[in-house]
């Protein structure tokens, strides 16, 4: 698991792998050929005054090369890594000091010390240098000052050298800290982005997987309203013209005369009509026209619930009108192998919650339980499954749970059900991201529970979903 500050170091400061991560400790620092700094040089400067030394700075370890910021005198100029200064000082826990140079056999015919400014004729003949050990417990360089004579300090000037080396290194760590804060924000901010995305893209591939299903539903009451319209347009016409000649026939009116529905003129004009017909069949499609265009305004009020939204995310909503709407624009995805049964409990309490994705949820659940008995029944046997979703409240949550009699999920897939990309389907049937966008949905944005049991051997796998009532922001509920 990954930590905001790693403080464990390497032993052995020899090994390759100390130096590679004491190398990716300097990088992080971010100080490597960067222009002078000015609090770092401010302190460079006091140095220099209180130690009367030539000059003092920060001089960065390098795989091949000592980079210098913030000297005083003159910019120094980058020199190789060998037999320089800061290279022997990072190898010791302490004070690292050269009293004079020329009676120092590793420093007295190096280039290094020569090379340090661009004037060449300078040459260092002391130097006294403090290790700089960031957070991460990697000494990255020293923080030193140099003379062009040679020098003893005493115990309070190596102290104060000390004490400015520790307020370097408290500047380089307060940055540093306040960097991989900030990264780690932005991190979090494209984590949530990126699951936005998948969510966006989960449900887009959900409705587009149902746009063929929902057209099925709306097309067939809609074409006999259609139907029945036109049949009722025509009756309307043939009524009308009979109306309009009984109103031109002249009535007389006797006692005992017959009916006038039972003379001869009546007689043919309802047979010439169909008039019989129209009269028992107009009521019955003027009802199915009534009826159609009720499933069609169900439909489309569930296709508006599914894909409602809140500016603010949240608002409180009954999840039992997210069920049906769900299981209606669903219809066509179960009805042709599976009976649905609804069990839900009308006094549940309202919940806050983002009702679109919690109605991601429910479809989610719900496909997949109709394709997993779509892959166990035989078509050929006529055998139907079942589909049982009920909701209730359970102490300070609102649960639903959905029971499906598919195949089952085998034990060793259970703890995998939730992975991104995981799916047992057919290839072109899963993508392996729903169950994954559904937990983190329930789990990590609403602070409740997602959990499932399989018995494959009983036809049972049950999927429930707890919710709080209140839809507070919760830490995380994971399943123990």
């Amino acid at each position: 698991m990954t930590t905001l500050f790693n403080t464990t170091a390497e032993t052995d400061i020899t090994s390759p792998a100390y130096e590679e991560a004491r190398l990716n400790a300097l990088y992080e620092y971010e100080l490597l050929d960067k222009p002078q700094e000015g609090v770092f040089t401010h302190i460079s400067k006091l140095a220099c005054e209180l130690l009367g030394t030539f000059d003092a700075g920060i001089a960065l370890v390098d795989r091949d090369r000592i980079c210098f910021n913030s000297s005083v005198v003159k910019r120094a100029v980058d020199i190789p890594r060998e037999n320089a200064f800061a290279s022997y000082a990072i190898m010791e826990d302490k004070p690292f000091i050269v009293s004079d140079v020329f009676q120092d056999e590793r420093f007295r015919d190096s280039p290094a010390v020569r090379g340090v400014y661009p004037d060449g004729a300078v040459t260092s003949r002391f130097f006294a240098g403090i290790p700089l050990t960031g957070m991460a417990g990697y000494r990255i360089g020293t923080f030193g000052v140099v003379d062009l004579v040679p020098r003893v300090l005493s115990d309070l000037q190596i102290g104060v050298l000390k004490a400015f080396a520790k307020m370097i290194v408290y500047e380089l760590d307060l940055r540093l800290s306040q960097r991989r804060i900030l990264n780690l924000k932005l991190d979090e901010a494209r984590r949530r982005e990126d699951q936005e995305q998948q969510f966006l893209s989960e449900k887009l591939a959900s409705v587009g997987r149902l746009t063929a299903g929902i057209a099925h539903e709306i097309n067939t009451p809609m074409q006999f309203v259609s139907s029945n319209t036109e049949f009722v347009r025509d009756g309307v016409k043939n009524l009308t013209s009979a109306l309009q000649q009984i109103l031109k026939m002249p009535m007389v009116l006797a006692d005992g005369a017959a009916p006038w529905g039972e003379s001869a003129t009546a007689r043919a004009l309802v047979q010439q009509l169909d008039l019989d017909f129209l009269l028992s069949e107009m009521p019955v499609a003027m009802s199915q026209t009534q009826g159609g265009i009720e499933r069609v305004n169900e439909m489309i009020s569930a296709l508006k619930l599914f894909s409602h939204t809140q500016s603010d995310g949240r608002t409180k909503v009954c999840l039992n009108a997210a069920i049906r709407a769900t299981v209606t624009i669903t219809r066509n995805s179960w009805k042709t192998n599976s009976e649905l049964d609804l069990v839900l409990d009308e006094a549940l309490p309202q919940v806050r919650c983002n009702v679109g994705e919690i109605n991601q949820v429910i479809l989610n659940l719900l496909v997949n339980a109709a394709q997993a008995i779509d892959e166990r029944l035989d078509r050929t046997s006529g055998e139907r499954g079942k589909i049982s979703i009920r909701s209730f409240q359970d102490d300070e949550d609102v649960v639903i749970e959905l029971e499906d009699n598919g195949g089952g999920i085998p034990a060793e897939n259970l703890k995998r059900i939730f992975d991104p990309f995981f799916t047992t389907k057919r290839v072109g049937q899963g993508t392996g991201q729903g169950l994954s966008i559904s937990y983190d949905i329930v789990v990590r944005k609403h602070g409740g529970k997602l959990e499932v049991r399989s018995q494959p051997e009983k036809l049972s796998t049950v999927f429930r979903v707890c919710l709080p009532v209140d839809g507070s922001e919760k830490s995380p509920r994971e399943e123990g």
